[in-house]
């Protein structure tokens, strides 16, 4: 309605519009922020992702393939 000045707040539906961003866009936006706000904790995350990574090697079957080693440890540098 234009009697309420409605391109001073931003449209139609200006305080109710939302980012056009595709669901992986957002995740990995939201991901992000997480990780930004533990910055300072990431230390104390460290045991927990240790377990995380033995656990996960006992629960294995058959143990890795030297390929899937190889990658893992490639993966963890190109993330470092």
């Amino acid at each position: 309605m234009p009697d309420r000045d409605e391109d001073t707040w931003g449209g139609i539906d200006g305080p109710f519009r939302r980012d056009r961003k595709g669901f992986v866009a957002s995740a990995l936006s939201c991901a992000a922020r997480a990780l930004e706000t533990e910055s300072d904790r990431w230390f104390l995350w460290l045991p927990v992702l240790f377990a995380t990574g033995i656990l996960t090697y006992f629960a294995l079957y058959n143990e890795p393939g030297p390929r899937i080693a190889a990658t893992l440890v490639l993966g963890a540098a190109a993330c470092g």
